[in-house]
């Protein structure tokens, strides 16, 4: 359909030809991605995959976490109140709006599981399972890939209390010399 992939992919081959030379003009999701880098920063997604300005960037990296029962929970608690403040009402908009367009939905948690709910092929307390499950499962990927990051600080956040690892990332921004020394 001509305003599916195609007219997206059209639209970053203008934005940023050198990112769209690199994807299979099918590839909807990192098309998407593309756009949306562009939109929200004005810079083509490529810019930052060239070494442009990578002297200038300092970074420091901050993981929040807590005991993975806990986490778990949090999680369980913040589906419930998603729930509660209608995100199956949302899915079941943004769905509309997006077969009206013939736009491909990227594979996203909480609307991959209450789609199905939506079409009466799964019932609602099963989507809500999926959805809490593959939440938790995505934090578990994400904390295993900040693992992988070597220069990444970790704050349990039932260990320490919230406004002093606010205290802490504050005072690590302010130290330039710390912070250009990780990235040299």
């Amino acid at each position: 359909n001509e305003e599916g992939p195609a007219r997206l992919y059209r639209e970053l081959t203008e934005v940023d030809p050198a990112f769209a030379a690199t994807l299979d003009d099918t590839k909807s999701q990192r098309i998407v991605r593309g756009l949306e880098v562009f939109i929200g920063t004005g810079h083509p997604l490529s810019h930052y995959f060239n070494g442009s300005d990578t002297d200038t960037i300092i970074y420091d990296i901050a993981v929040l976490t807590r005991p993975r029962p806990i986490l778990y929970d949090r999680i369980n608690n913040r589906v419930d109140g998603m729930m509660s403040s209608g995100l199956l009402d949302e899915v079941g908009s943004v769905l509309e709006y997006a077969t009206s367009r013939s736009i491909e939905l990227p594979p996203t948690i909480g609307y991959d599981e209450l789609i199905p709910v939506l079409a009466g092929r799964r019932m609602l307390d099963e989507g809500i399972r999926l959805v809490k499950r593959n939440s938790r499962r995505y934090a578990k990927r994400q904390l295993t890939w900040y693992r992988s990051l070597e220069t990444a600080d970790w704050y349990d956040l039932e260990e320490v209390h919230e406004d002093d690892v606010v205290g802490r990332i504050a005072d690590r921004a302010l130290e330039p010399q710390a912070r250009t020394s990780q990235n040299a």
